[in-house]
């Protein structure tokens, strides 16, 4: 099992945006091992995000059963959101599955997506 990070224990964690460190906490992802822009660099090739997108997808509807709604304390479930054009880091949120719930969770960065995926698969972007 991996080990779990505490703020400041690993450096690298600290470099990536706020938002995502919720989402990017084991100290064992390749992830963070790499700079933001050098994983942004490597989500920017096509064929990277096709194939992000794809596997992101299998999941829809599926639940996250480490993120959960800060509300109802449930996993929050992946959707697709509408009218996102194709662009790969506005296609994907979680969303708490309680009747009448609004929280969601926007998969709006690499390092988030590649940490749903690790979740999910057991790999993200970086192997």
């Amino acid at each position: 099992m991996a080990k779990l990070s505490k703020i400041g224990e690993n450096t690298s964690y600290l470099k990536k945006q706020t938002y995502d460190t919720g989402l990017l906490y084991k100290s064992t992802v390749p992830e963070l091992e790499i700079s933001n822009n050098d994983l942004n660099l490597i989500f920017s090739q096509n064929s990277v995000q096709r194939q992000v997108t794809r596997r992101v997808k299998e999941h829809i509807h599926q639940k996250d059963e480490e993120i959960l709604c800060k509300i109802h304390y449930i996993p929050m479930v992946l959707r697709e959101k509408y009218g996102h054009g194709d662009v790969a880091l506005d296609m994907y949120y979680l969303a708490c599955p309680h009747p009448g719930c609004g929280q969601t969770v926007k998969l709006k960065s690499a390092a988030q997506l590649a940490a749903f995926l690790r979740r999910k698969e057991g790999r993200g972007i970086v192997n």
